[in-house]
């Protein structure tokens, strides 16, 4: 079985039609849904075993996208660990926010997108944000690296910003989105300086995934960095990006890494099966109530 780290849904009412007309203009599809039936579809048929879902980031939204994320976790509490958002240009609000997300919502973590949101992670100014988020016990998934959004700017995402968060949260639990796609290096150095950081292998490909020669070559990359500096790939999780990309793509991309060889170094299929779901349950499943 598998659990994903980094899916989304997009329930009808809750986007614009300008994002559906990018959804099906970008990725051919004929028709937009993308709720969370079809998540659970999806999961059913390539044996994922839970999926944490992230929210809509709508800085003006996040109460309204919050209570669905709430109602959502409590119907599907089996198979869904939802996150929700805050906005981290209003402190005030968003402290008010995280206690009623953790208390009476029951969402597991916060997801934040330095990118779309236009904010530098290591601003002093959303310290209380981490403080009171460390205190809760709710993990931050932070979108890190290379968005790919014409309109907006990379700047905020690299995942070197997170270091002095960890240096001054050491019990936040911080996921750092995409592998920090594509400055492995500082992921990788994160890693091995900070406990409470991790990652996940979502969208770890090219633009491109029609040339089999070289489509995994991004996420071998990201696994390389992280082994030669921790020695081990323990702290790596599986994440699909459903739905800008498919489950079985993420496993089949995956599983094409098994016994790679790459400058001296092997990928062995115990150590990457454990992607799949045993790393996440040994360093996070007390907090998502998750385990083998």
């Amino acid at each position: 079985m598998i659990i994903d780290c980094h899916a989304h849904i997009f329930p009808l009412g809750f986007i614009t039609h300008d994002i559906v007309d990018w959804f099906k203009k970008t990725y051919n599809f004929k028709d937009f849904k993308f709720g969370i039936d079809e998540l659970i579809k999806e999961m059913d048929e390539n044996k994922v075993e839970k999926s944490i879902v992230l929210p809509l980031i709508k800085e003006n939204e996040f109460e309204t996208i919050n209570d669905y994320m709430g109602k959502i976790q409590k119907k599907w509490p089996e198979r869904i660990i939802c996150f929700g958002t805050i906005n981290p240009k209003n402190i005030t609000l968003s402290l008010r926010e995280l206690k009623r997300i953790k208390q009476k919502l029951g969402l597991k973590g916060i997801k934040l997108h330095p990118t779309i949101q236009k904010f530098y992670p290591n601003d002093e100014r959303l310290f209380k944000i981490y403080e009171l988020a460390e205190k809760l016990e709710l993990p931050i998934l932070f979108h890190s690296g290379f968005g790919g959004l014409t309109q907006s700017t990379d700047k905020y995402s690299q995942p070197i910003y997170l270091d002095e968060v960890a240096c001054s949260f050491n019990e936040l639990k911080i996921i750092i989105a995409h592998g920090g796609r594509y400055f492995y290096d500082q992921t990788a150095m994160l890693i091995r300086k900070h406990k409470n950081i991790y990652t996940e292998i979502s969208t770890s490909l090219p633009k491109s995934t029609d040339n089999d020669n070289y489509k995994n070559l991004l996420l071998i990359e990201l696994l390389r960095k992280v082994k030669i500096m921790n020695g081990n790939l323990k702290k790596i999780f599986f994440g699909s990006d459903f739905p800008f990309r498919t489950i079985p793509e993420t496993i089949e991309l995956l599983e094409s890494v098994k016994n790679t060889k790459k400058m001296d170094l092997d990928f062995s299929p115990m150590e990457i099966n454990d992607i799949f779901k045993n790393n996440i349950i040994n360093k996070l499943g007390h907090i998502f109530n998750i385990s083998n």
